[in-house]
């Protein structure tokens, strides 16, 4: 419980009661997209949340559409689940890289230029252009 020590009050007390609910649970999405996260569901901090759950949860909207996610936390079938964690793992991985090459690129780009002499950046790129979830995650690096 230490990584959930610097809220106060009632966020703290929210935040012990949601990952008691992952903990004993039983919505199997959740479990397998656990099990591709390699966290231990009945050990799980918030930190496992925002650092593995979370963001194979947000990977399917970044890259195409959020129902894919939606879909994972609703599934009931054990296969189903395992299947569509699989998916967002991949997404996710994906994702992962798509930001490590449009940070790659930008940082070339920006090498070629002064750096007093640039305000922003921008790529007219069609194929970046089309990332705009994952180009956020870029910029923010």
């Amino acid at each position: 419980m230490a990584d959930i020590l610097p809220l106060k009050g009632e966020n703290r007390v929210l935040v012990r009661k949601g990952l008691d609910k992952i903990r004993t649970g039983s919505r199997q999405g959740l479990r397998a997209l656990a099990g591709v996260s390699k966290v231990d569901i009945q050990k799980a901090l918030s930190s496992h949340i925002g650092f593995a759950l979370g963001p194979r949860l947000n990977a399917a909207g970044r890259r195409e559409s959020a129902m894919a996610a939606l879909d994972l936390l609703l599934e009931t079938d054990v296969e189903k689940a395992s299947l569509l964690a699989q998916q967002l793992d991949d997404q996710n991985r994906e994702r992962q890289v798509l930001t490590q090459e449009i940070q790659q690129r930008a940082l070339d780009e920006l090498s070629k230029a002064p750096l007093d002499d640039i305000l922003f950046y921008f790529d007219t790129e069609e194929h970046f252009s089309k990332m705009s979830g994952v180009v956020g995650l870029a910029a923010a690096r």
